[in-house]
């Protein structure tokens, strides 16, 4: 209320103001020239930022109820040009672009927006040689500006709410210029969000050729890429001043008075300009040996350039051999031209240049693939194709690389019990920071890759039927794996006497390390359309291991041993089997019953059509966690394995209890837990949907469409994953074992379509 903000707090009930420093009772009037100078300017921006109250009540009950929309907007336009200019040459030009926004409901005036900008244009070339060579040439631009959360409201982008508050801006970029977060506990969060940008621009140019020579279909080509990706703010903030009432019992008289209990913020230093260029070229040559064998074989060559940093902001961690404890290691910076020592850390120049990361020229793609007729019967076919495939040009590191040093600080303060912080010169900097925690990459890594290999066979069935086997495999090697890599061996002396690098916090280190394995049998039973009726049936019995699917984030994963992580995938379904149908009912003009009729009768009984889908699938795997109490530092990131004594497993698993819960425990300290990953299955999953549909002719040109929609048609609970998270024997863990979720019930819905 206004009388609150004015310091008269004497009307919020049960209040009981005291000094932070001298623990004496204070009244429950806060007078206004203690202020806090931040909190005076703060509340000078008025209503925009701490709305009134528009319901009767003080700070703390519900006084404030406002009707606020999503608003979503979104434009689009494509346009296409094609221009023969002789019987030789052709050309065309497509442009789109798009912008979108959605707009949050929100309390107050300041809320997030999600603006999505995008524009892409394409110049073809076609010009033919002869009637056995032609040539094709694309030049492509695609821009995207994409914004998943910004801040909106009055005045964000375009006034200078640091200077207004007093404070020094942790976020400078201009579009991101918003009020300060401040939370305060039994009240609101009141300011701004957030705020994430990033702006790609791809010029892609490629040229193919295709020359037919007698029984071989031959092409060449090659395709060149820049890559331009700017980040001005990846999750950057203003700066948050968090309320708790911890210093004077009260969230809004510490606000008031400048008691913060706690503050953070993300500032860049520095913008990250990440460029990149991708070359490939190719060869494949489709042989036509006999009419019923045709063999194709391809080549290609992959040339992609990690990405560099055009103001040569980029970093990465290197250490030194092993995990002893004060392990060497140096930051290669792309600005370091010799050894140096900067915010007390060791830099040396980059080894590969100011990319960090290493070019790989050897990135040689094969693929072979073969088609057979077995004797020349049309009802048989047989396929098999073997191919590696190359994973090229991730930005995603040199991205977020901009959380480690030099380019990104961190910012965060916690008062004591006693002491709060302080808003004055907040949010100012002395220099770069390595922050809690570093992401950075190998600079020695590969290119990550996948080898696949499929045969399958085909049979036509009497019934317009098609029958297909296959067996799908594939081998990734080279994945990238982020471990923690700040990581001491087990031992109870005090952990910074063991860690390999005690100076530093959590290290992300993305290494190409990771393998991964997969074997699927598949069968496809399709109907096509006749007596009425289509249907397709599909099932595939797979396995899916790998030992890159747990970043250090959420497991105690050892970065000297990641093949300790060797387990099921988590995308493994062990058996899929889906079903789907339509089936046009036999009634109405031109079919078996009513087929003469006409007029009013035939409207009302022709058109009627049943369509369906059935799917039914076996558990996801699934892991546990734990409370870590290993002193190592893997649970930095939150998460540990839990001891396991027995297997888990129930015969007759209910939602009350889904697994023995009796073979798991914290591991004792100073010890790792030895639970694997996703051994243990998660209920499956059976859904029916069903659709009733009428499709009505009122004139030549214009149809009706009625459609009755049932979504889990029998209403089936489906399970989701059971509570896995151990705590005993350190606190109980009730919840333990049992499952409290599922997905929707049955829902029904009617359209209409003119």
């Amino acid at each position: 209320t206004a009388s609150e903000l004015q310091g008269n707090l004497s009307d919020i009930p049960g209040i009981s103001l005291h000094n932070p420093f001298t623990g004496a009772p204070i009244a429950s009037v806060t007078p206004q020239g203690n202020f806090d100078p931040f909190a005076t300017k703060y509340i000078a921006l008025g209503s925009r930022i701490i709305p009134g109250a528009n319901l009767p009540g003080p700070a703390g009950t519900i006084n404030r109820s406002v009707q606020s929309d999503e608003l979503q907007t979104d434009n689009f336009v494509d346009a296409r040009v094609d221009y023969s200019r002789s019987a030789k040459d052709s050309f065309f030009v497509r442009f789109g672009f798009g912008n979108s926004s959605i707009i949050q409901p929100a309390l107050t005036a300041y809320t997030t927006s999600t603006p999505y900008n995008a524009r892409n244009g394409v110049i073809g070339w076609t010009h033919v040689f002869s009637p056995t060579l032609v040539n094709e040439y694309h030049f492509g631009y695609d821009r995207v500006n994409n914004r998943p959360v910004q801040p909106y409201g009055p005045g964000v982008g375009s006034e200078n709410f640091n200077s207004e508050t007093g404070l020094v801006g942790a976020n400078t970029y201009k579009a991101c210029d918003s009020p300060v977060t401040v939370g305060i506990s039994g009240l609101a969060t009141f300011g701004s969000y957030l705020c994430d940008i990033s702006i790609s621009n791809n010029y892609i140019n490629n040229d193919s050729i295709a020359y037919l020579r007698g029984k071989h279909s031959l092409q060449f080509g090659t395709d060149l890429t820049r890559y331009q990706v700017t980040d001005p703010i990846f999750n950057g903030q203003p700066g948050a001043f968090y309320y708790t009432g911890q210093y004077s019992g009260n969230g809004l008289a510490d606000f008031l008075l400048g008691y913060v209990q706690s503050m953070n913020a993300l500032t860049k230093t520095a913008i990250p300009y990440r460029r990149s260029w991708n070359w490939g070229l190719f060869a494949e040559d489709k042989y036509q040996i006999t009419k019923n064998l045709t063999i194709n074989a391809g080549l290609r060559w992959e040339l992609p350039q990690p990405a560099y940093d055009k103001e040569n902001n980029l970093a990465a961690f290197v250490p030194g051999f092993g995990f002893a404890p004060n392990t060497s290691y140096c930051f290669q910076w792309a600005q370091a031209k010799s050894d140096e020592t900067i915010a007390g850390q060791p830099v040396c120049p980059p080894t590969y240049g100011r990319a960090i990361v290493r070019t790989n020229y050897h990135d040689i793609a094969p693929r072979l693939g073969l088609a057979w007729m077995p004797f020349g019967k049309p009802q048989w076919a047989v396929r098999a194709s073997f191919g590696i495939f190359y994973q090229t040009l991730l930005f995603n590191e040199e991205v977020f690389n901009s959380l480690g040093f030099p380019v990104v600080e961190p910012y965060g303060l916690s008062g004591t019990s006693s002491t709060p912080v302080s808003t004055a010169g907040q949010f100012g900097s002395a220099g770069p920071s390595l922050g809690g925690y570093l992401l950075t990459e190998d600079p020695n890594r590969s290119d990550p890759y996948v080898q696949q290999w499929t045969v399958s066979i085909q049979r036509q069935l009497p019934g317009s039927a098609m029958l297909t086997v296959a067996y799908l495999g594939n081998r990734g090697n080279h994945l990238f794996v982020r471990t923690q890599y700040n990581v001491a061996h087990l031992g109870t002396t005090p952990l910074a006497d063991r860690l390999p690098f005690p100076s530093l916090g959590a290290i992300l280190d993305d290494k190409a390390i990771g393998q991964s394995d997969y074997n699927g049998l598949q069968i496809d039973l399709e109907k096509r359309l006749s007596h009425n009726l289509t249907f397709r049936v599909g099932y595939t019995y797979s396995n899916a291991m790998d030992d890159s699917q747990f970043t250090a984030q959420n497991s105690e994963m050892l970065p000297w041993d990641v093949q300790d992580g060797w387990s099921r995938s988590g995308y493994n379904l062990k058996h899929n089997f889906v079903f789907s149908h339509t089936y046009v009912l036999p009634i109405g003009a031109g079919q078996r019953y009513l087929g003469t009729a006409h007029g009013a009768v035939d409207k009302l009984v022709s058109g009627w059509q049943s369509v369906g889908i059935l799917t039914a699938r076996s558990g996801w795997g699934y892991s546990m966690g734990a409370i870590g109490l290993s002193n190592t530092n893997t649970e930095f990131f939150g998460g540990a394995r839990p001891l396991r004594t027995c297997s888990g497993r129930l015969s007759n698993p209910t939602i009350k209890e889904w697994f023995d819960t009796n073979c798991f425990s914290v591991a004792p300290p100073n010890t790792w837990g030895n639970a694997g990953y996703n051994f243990l299955d998660a209920p499956g999953y059976l859904d029916w949907d069903l659709s009733a549909v009428k499709n009505t002719k009122l004139t030549e040109k214009v149809n009706l469409q009625f459609r009755a929609e049932f979504f889990n048609a029998f209403n089936r609970a489906n399970f989701g994953f059971p509570n896995t998270y151990v705590t005993e024997p350190v606190s109980s863990s009730p919840l333990l074992g049992t499952i409290n979720s599922a997905g929707a019930g049955r829902e029904i819905q009617g359209v209409l379509r003119l």
